[in-house]
């Protein structure tokens, strides 16, 4: 494995498996209340998803809570923009969710896997050295 997406496979892709067969099935509808779960777990998962993998450097708790409230967003503008328009339907509203979290998607950054390295001290500043101090 790729030492630099570790930490996406980690942290975004097992959500990211669940909420891509969620909008899947729920965008062909075969019927049922399995498809209605799943539908519902996409229009939450798929938004918090990329919410919370915007935010690797916030605690998780913070991290839920803010993917909580962008999945709730999200899904009010997307159904109250379909409604204004007269265009409201069920796959719509889960085919424009899962359009604005794969854009979303592509804003999260990879890590280049290098590490920073230390600022050049300015000519002249005497630089620390290993020994004690006193020893000669």
């Amino acid at each position: 494995m790729h030492p630099d997406l570790s930490w996406a496979r980690r942290t975004v892709g097992p959500p990211l498996l669940i909420t891509a067969v969620a909008g899947g099935l729920a965008a062909l509808q075969p019927g049922g209340a399995t498809v209605t779960v799943l539908t519902a777990a996409f229009l939450v998962l798929a938004p918090a998803t990329v919410a919370a993998a915007l935010l690797r450097n916030v605690d998780l708790l913070s991290r839920i809570a803010v993917g909580a409230g962008t999945a709730i967003a999200v899904d009010t503008v997307v159904a109250q923009t379909m409604l204004s328009v007269g265009a409201w339907s069920v796959r719509g509203g889960v085919l424009a969710v899962g359009l604005l979290s794969a854009l979303a998607l592509a804003l999260v950054p990879v890590p280049s896997g290098r590490r920073a390295t230390p600022p050049v001290p300015p000519a002249g500043t005497p630089v620390p050295s290993d020994e004690p101090a006193g020893a000669a």
